[in-house]
């Protein structure tokens, strides 16, 4: 039997383009969708012969109820952050958080400033590392990763992981629920309209 993302990727080609992204983008951002991630960073252009302009991207996010930000583009692709607000304004309320952005000049008096502030950095450096703190991973390990640790990686996966194996476990398995929970209702969904 085919893999339930293999016929969900089958299923959506079929679609015309701004139905294509708007199923697209609800399984990848699942986990931010279901609330258990406050951002997601995605390349979006060629998909399966369809190109996205920036202003449709945007469009189809905030039409899932989140924000977006175009980080970077490419002749070929957007980088695209997709995010709830309220947990960006949380992260920057943090006092752990707001210590690592600090130093590195970040305006924190609202999530506006601060997400225009990270596109200018990412613009310089392509992937600065405190990207992390806005996607959610613990900041013990964005330090770790920020400073070049010589700390052994326990795991990797949504992010490389120094410090608490256990709690990155558990939150790597809620992402992965979140994003079957949401496969298995597109799916569904685009049984019954075909």
């Amino acid at each position: 039997m085919k893999d339930k993302r293999v016929i969900f990727y089958d299923k959506i080609k079929q679609l015309d383009d701004v139905e294509y992204l708007t199923y697209y983008l609800k399984y990848q951002l699942a986990p931010v969708i279901m609330g258990c991630k406050p951002s997601i960073t995605l390349s979006l252009g060629k998909k399966e012969g369809k190109k996205f302009s920036k202003i449709k991207i945007l469009k189809v996010i905030n039409g899932l109820g989140l924000k977006g930000i175009i980080l970077r583009e490419t002749s070929t692709a957007h980088i695209v952050l997709a995010y709830c607000k309220c947990s960006i304004e949380n992260i920057l309320a943090s006092p752990k958080e707001r210590e690592v952005l600090e130093q590195l000049g970040y305006p924190l008096h609202s999530a506006y400033a601060a997400l225009a502030y990270l596109r200018k950095r990412y613009e310089y450096c392509h992937c600065p590392p405190e990207l992390g703190t806005f996607l959610g991973f613990p900041v013990e390990d964005v330090k770790d990763y920020m400073c070049g640790t010589k700390k052994k990686c326990l795991l990797c996966g949504y992010w490389q992981v120094y410090n608490n194996l256990c709690e990155a476990e558990k939150i790597f398995k809620a992402y992965d629920k979140a994003k079957e929970t949401m496969l298995t209702s597109l799916l569904d969904e685009l049984i019954k309209i075909s």
